[in-house]
């Protein structure tokens, strides 16, 4: 079967005025080129790179992908199976600038080393790090029980190559990973190993074992997801949990939260937490979102996605949640949120990748959130491939 990720091409495109990078950038102080280089396409980024070693010098540099973030200027990766579970993880881009049509880009391959499943994934700096995880390649189907390992990549977004970093002390898959004030920490994957959590400094490089877990709270499941609310880490369990476990890198202890986060409540299978109104947000079947406070059980519709809903209609959409159980469907995108679906168009046997951007707003004084599609369009088209074929196995928000 053929595999081809079909684009339309850019409808009413101006064409950009040429820029001569000698005459308008190289007389200035590099302060002030950078801030004229933070408003160029990372296309441009790339001719500029070639001109000489100070444009190179400046490409590469880290503050100007500081005002690009302050400019808003982000782009979404997302990680796909195609050919099966066992089939090598395609990486893809989607832009955040504001172009005609947003749509999924393949970046170079991954190397060999990349695991195919159960591996963790966190984004830090201008850096996506792919840890732990299964590389065996003998079957057709993932088991729990699959050879574990300890290494983790770094795809640097900035170039899109790919390095091996540090591996972690213990062999991982499955386990949970967040950030918290530019540390990486890991903890689970693990089966009943004494070194449960270890945490990544990237500007050492070196990998420091965590406080040991109570054996009230220690947890042996596979995780599917992670969040972080209020500087804790909480890994989610394939299944609803009583009370999920987390750990605080401030205080250093573990704990349980007293409250569930219990989405089947509402018919969903998928959530994430937004840290701009510390809100969580889920998203059922038929495309109705849902909104709640971290500390309530109640879930409250989103008002203002009707045509949301339209898209989601049951009979005309296979959805991302009926084959991905790492539950990719719902991504925060800065103070935004993605959503992800599947299309199968049985006549032409292609299957549509669907993505909407929705922004919220919160009335206060009425008790409401109101959500808006930003946009909303088929970012990318698979040939020769049911549904069933495709999976989203992670997605990460990077600002460069």
């Amino acid at each position: 079967m053929s595999e081809s990720f079909s684009e339309e091409p850019p409808r009413n495109k101006k064409k950009k005025p040429s820029m001569s990078p000698s005459f308008s950038l190289s007389s200035l102080p590099d302060e002030v080129a950078l801030s004229c280089m933070a408003l160029l396409s990372r296309s441009d980024h790339a001719s500029l790179s070639r001109v000489s070693k100070r444009y190179r010098s400046l490409v590469a540099s880290p503050e100007l992908y500081k005002i690009r973030s302050q400019l808003g200027y982000s782009c979404f990766y997302v990680c796909l199976s195609i050919h099966g579970p066992y089939s090598t993880p395609r990486w893809f881009i989607i832009s955040r600038e504001k172009t005609v049509n947003r749509l999924m880009t393949p970046i170079p391959p991954c190397p060999s080393s990349h695991p195919l499943k159960g591996f963790s994934v966190v984004s830090l700096d201008c850096g996506i790090y792919v840890i732990g995880g299964s590389i065996t390649r003998k079957r057709e189907y993932f088991r729990s029980s699959d050879p574990p390992s300890s290494s983790v990549l770094l795809l640097d977004c900035r170039t899109h190559t790919w390095r091996q970093v540090p591996s972690m002390k213990v062999a991982r898959c499955e386990a949970a990973a967040g950030v918290v004030d530019g540390k990486i920490y890991v903890f689970g994957g693990c089966g009943h190993n004494e070194t449960y959590g270890e945490v990544f400094d990237p500007k050492t490089q070196t990998w420091t074992t965590l406080p040991s877990v109570p054996d009230s709270v220690k947890e042996y499941v596979p995780f599917k997801k992670t969040m972080v609310m209020g500087e804790k880490i909480y890994p989610v369990p394939f299944w609803n949990s009583p009370n999920l476990l987390y750990y605080s890198p401030n205080e250093g202890i573990w704990g349980r939260r007293m409250k569930d986060v219990d989405v089947s409540k509402i018919g969903t299978k998928s959530y994430c937490f937004s840290m701009a109104e510390n809100v969580l947000y889920s998203c059922d079947d038929y495309g109705n979102m849902y909104w709640s406070e971290p500390e309530d059980s109640d879930w409250n519709k989103v008002e203002g996605l009707g045509a949301l809903h339209n898209h989601f209609y049951k009979p005309l959409a296979s959805f991302i949640w009926d084959t991905s159980p790492c539950d990719e469907l719902l991504r925060t995108f800065g103070t935004n949120i993605l959503i992800f679906w599947f299309k199968y168009n049985p006549k032409n046997t292609k299957v549509d990748i669907w993505c909407a951007e929705i922004s919220f707003e919160r009335l206060h004084d009425k008790g409401e959130i109101i959500g808006k599609i930003e946009w909303l369009q088929s970012v990318a088209g698979v040939k020769g491939h049911s549904s069933s074929h495709l999976e989203v196995l992670h997605s990460a928000y990077v600002n460069v």
